[in-house]
């Protein structure tokens, strides 16, 4: 399981470079998704979380991707720098009230 500060580390170093992220979440096995990190955030009960857009990978909302995922960064178990680089993904709005604390942002 990756530690919370490493993962901030990363997410933090893949913002700054719009890089893509590989990472298993929540005891997930198989396949790790690919996700393009967005903003990293404190929510207002202020629990670390990362706002990306999963371009591949399992996903257990069910929803298609490409899409949004919210990530408790406390759940993520494995996340490196994927290769590549990505744009703001559609939708990314910055206001939204979820956002109690921007830490980091494309």
């Amino acid at each position: 399981m990756a530690s919370v500060i490493s993962a901030e580390r990363t997410i933090r170093e893949a913002i700054a470079a719009r890089a893509p992220l590989a990472l298993r979440y929540d005891g997930e096995r198989g396949p790790h998704r690919t996700v393009h990190p967005q903003v990293l955030f404190r929510s207002a009960s202020g629990q670390l979380s990362v706002d990306c857009y999963q371009v591949a990978g399992p996903s257990s909302s069910g929803k298609p991707l490409p899409g949004w995922r919210d990530f408790d960064l406390a759940k993520i178990d494995g996340i490196a720098l994927a290769a590549g680089s990505f744009r703001p993904a559609p939708g990314l709005n910055l206001a939204a009230r979820k956002y109690a604390q921007v830490l980091a942002h494309v």
